[in-house]
């Protein structure tokens, strides 16, 4: 299947996921999300830790959530959440990409990183409208938050990306949800880039 018919772009620096990491992988997740866990604070969340011994890393994410490592080139890690309903045919999803930038020296910056981001999504979504963009955290680094929304595949989406730079490394957390959902799960979002620690 078309990489770009799952949701994957491939671009030619940042090879990162803005729609979703395998779909396919968490459709067969039947678990239904429970009121408890829509709406919640950060602190509200019960999580689970995750551990890369492989890319150094930590994190948190929200319980009842599926996890599947490497489910695409790039990408260490996608977390999808449960389904509100049965009628629910977008998987809400998180992914952790980590990318090389060394063969890539132009690329020295946060900045320069996020910039790209946003010039290869658009290519590859003509239809990405960039909501906000402003300064954050992430592995205790300078990051750049994103917040934009998208069309795609008959979904109409909205999505977080956080990116820093640390040791020629990029690090890049997308969080992809149906529009109406957004809201609902973007503190789970918040949860895995806040937790996120790199070795």
């Amino acid at each position: 299947m078309d990489r770009s018919a799952r949701g994957f772009i491939s671009p030619v620096i940042l090879a990162i996921s803005v729609i979703a990491a395998v779909i396919v992988v968490f459709l067969a997740n039947n678990n239904q999300v429970t009121p408890t866990q829509l709406g919640q604070s950060t602190s509200q969340l019960s999580t689970k830790n995750y551990q890369s011994a492989k890319y150094g890393l930590t994190l948190k994410y929200p319980e009842g959530w599926s996890m599947k490592e490497n489910p695409a080139a790039d990408i260490v890690v996608a977390f999808g959440s449960p389904k509100e309903s049965s009628k629910d045919k977008f998987v809400d999803n998180i992914n952790i990409s980590i990318i090389n930038l060394a063969p890539q020296p132009s690329l020295k910056t946060v900045k320069q990183a996020a910039d790209q981001w946003i010039r290869q999504t658009t290519v590859s979504y003509p239809s990405l409208k960039l909501l906000t963009r402003k300064p954050s955290t992430m592995t205790g680094q300078t990051a750049e938050e994103l917040i934009y929304t998208i069309s795609s595949q008959g979904f109409n989406l909205k999505g977080m990306v956080v990116i820093t730079i640390k040791n020629k490394m990029a690090y890049i957390m997308t969080y992809s949800a149906e529009s109406a959902s957004f809201d609902k799960f973007v503190d789970a979002a918040n949860t895995v880039t806040t937790s996120l620690q790199v070795k």
